[in-house]
């Protein structure tokens, strides 16, 4: 994570946020998609012309958000309640550095707490249902709480014990 802060802090702000388009409805955020686009541009014609118009570049960077197996979104916030952690996880949000068009999305706040959107329909719901049932069959308060307190969090707690051995992974 702090590798990760380190290089968005070089990069800046950034002037369009497009992943606010993907919390548009559907036929919404395809023909913005076909627009960012151009005229069917894809990652193979983006990197066969070098790369070097907005429509390829473009196709590089939805390929490379597209394949991979979840976003994960850096949240400046510092929720101090499950309320208000539920509303930043929302749509209700400030969409500017989420990606709603993923199966798995996690949200990490700036105090350690995080959260997780999984895409609701019927077909890519099981897979954030089952990376939370695993990590819940996993989750030791005590080292929940000091993972916390790494991170920068303000909750205190007794000291952990030793970590245990992680389950086996989910069946």
């Amino acid at each position: 994570l702090e590798y990760i802060s380190a290089h968005a802090a070089r990069m800046g702000a950034v002037d369009t946020p497009v992943g606010v388009l993907t919390a548009d409805d559907r036929t919404q955020w395809a023909n913005a998609r076909a627009l960012l686009l151009g005229a069917g541009a894809t990652a193979a014609t983006a990197e066969a012309s070098g790369g070097s118009s907005s429509a390829a570049q473009n196709a590089q960077v939805l390929e490379q958000i597209e394949t991979a197996a979840f976003v994960l979104s850096l949240c400046a916030k510092r929720p101090a309640t499950l309320t208000e952690a539920a509303h930043l996880l929302s749509h209700a949000a400030d969409a500017r550095n989420r990606w709603w068009d993923k199966a798995l999305s996690i949200v990490v706040f700036a105090n350690g707490e995080l959260g997780i959107n999984g895409e609701h329909s019927p077909q890519d719901a099981p897979v954030p249902g089952a990376v939370v049932d695993y990590c819940l069959k996993r989750e030791r308060t005590d080292e929940a709480l000091a993972l916390v307190r790494t991170l920068g969090g303000s909750r205190s707690s007794p000291s952990p014990p030793p970590p245990s051995p992680p389950p086996p992974p989910p069946q």
